[in-house]
């Protein structure tokens, strides 16, 4: 019966393993996602809070290796910043082609789409090693694009890279730029490196900067009794603390329209509990290696599917076990 208990601790291994990766609001490293009364997002009122089976689509972790590809991808039409977004008269342009970023605005319709370059492949690997990005107007017209799928939603903007999505989802659940926030009062170049050595693209990393001067220069006196203290008040509301609903009032348009990206645009939990409706559920990083990239449906899928499997074996081998000591 040796075989047989060998076969059964196998099964229990993989029955956890195939956990860990379906279960994907079980934090790890000791993490909580963000919680307003038990659940991932402030609800409307009398609403109910999204089914486990919606918010599973949201992973409250994520693999380094996976980190790692995304950070090393080359961004072929870049988006960079060379002035004050908050100023009049700052426009964002396509390093590629040295265009100003016109046409679709940001709205809760507009899209930013990716498209790997499957002619730069990685030889080794077979990875994708390069991509580029565009804004389309609606996720029907990203759909009906050829080889694009949905990177963010919000328009294509400066933290639209994987490499600012490598950041996001590294630093899934801390507060970022504080410190380099603070270096932003007496130095700025001294902040600009600082955002940068988060890992931040340069044209994000700006973006950021930006963002805090222009929210310690109406903020400031308001934010100072908040530090160190929690993003969301008491439940059920769950309201942003002051300092956060000052920045997000006078900072937050702003941001969003130049950087495009965000972590809850991009289907990454935050520090942050967000209102549900803010909360997108369809959107997922994208592995560019296509030994591994699938899609978020089909992989829980699977692996639910092989979970069953794997549990059933073992529920079986465990009363051969029992039954031949």
């Amino acid at each position: 019966m040796t075989l047989l208990r060998l076969l059964l601790l196998f099964a229990m291994a993989t029955t956890s393993s195939c956990a860990e990766n379906v279960t994907h609001l079980v934090p790890s490293d000791g993490q909580m996602p963000p919680s307003c009364d038990g659940c991932v997002c402030v609800t409307p009122d009398d609403g109910e809070c999204p089914s486990s089976t919606t918010t599973a689509t949201l992973p409250t972790r994520f693999e380094p290796e996976h980190i790692s590809r995304l950070k090393a991808l080359q961004w072929e039409n870049a988006i960079v910043l060379d002035c004050d977004p908050y100023l009049d008269n700052c426009t964002m342009t396509d390093s590629v082609e040295g265009s100003s970023i016109e046409g679709v605005q940001d709205n809760d319709i507009a899209v930013c789409g990716m498209r790997y370059n499957n002619v730069t492949l990685n030889k080794t690997s077979g990875c994708s090693t390069s991509y580029e990005t565009k804004t389309f107007s609606s996720r029907e017209e990203l759909d009906a694009a050829e080889g694009y799928f949905l990177t963010h939603y919000g328009a294509c903007g400066t933290c639209s890279s994987t490499q600012d999505l490598a950041v996001y989802m590294e630093l899934q659940y801390e507060p970022l730029g504080f410190e380099c926030g603070a270096l932003a009062i007496s130095n700025e170049t001294a902040a600009q490196e600082c955002f940068e050595g988060i890992g931040f693209t340069k044209g994000c990393a700006a973006t950021w900067l930006y963002n805090t001067i222009h929210t310690r220069e109406n903020c400031l006196s308001t934010c100072l009794d908040f530090i160190g203290k929690p993003p969301n008040l008491d439940a059920p509301q769950c309201p942003f603390n002051a300092c956060l609903e000052c920045d997000e009032v006078f900072s937050g348009p702003i941001f969003r329209t130049t950087a495009g990206r965000s972590r809850r645009r991009s289907g990454v939990l935050s520090y942050i509990a967000h209102n549900c409706s803010q909360l997108f559920f369809d959107v997922m990083p994208t592995d560019p290696c296509p030994t591994t990239t699938t899609s978020s449906s089909t992989a829980v899928s699977w692996l639910v599917h092989r979970g069953t499997i794997v549990s059933a074996l073992g529920a079986f081998l465990s009363f051969l076990v029992s039954y031949y000591p």
